[in-house]
């Protein structure tokens, strides 16, 4: 995937991880992100942690969050 279709989320906070998906506060938003959506970082974080998530534009666009 071309970078300029990725989009870099800064300061997310992980609330919850599954083995499927991880669980963000970005912003005033939480919502549930599939894991085969995330990018980076890699390893994924752990639940406490703050991190830049990349994610593809259309994610983000679909969720409001660009």
């Amino acid at each position: 995937m071309p970078a300029e279709d990725l989009v870099r989320l800064e300061g997310v906070e992980v609330l919850k991880r599954t083995d499927w998906s991880l669980w963000c506060r970005i912003g005033t938003k939480e919502l549930t992100i599939a894991l085969q959506v995330i990018r980076a970082p890699q390893p994924l974080p752990l639940p406490g942690e703050r991190v830049t998530l990349v994610v593809p534009r259309w994610f983000a666009v679909d969720q409001g969050l660009v």
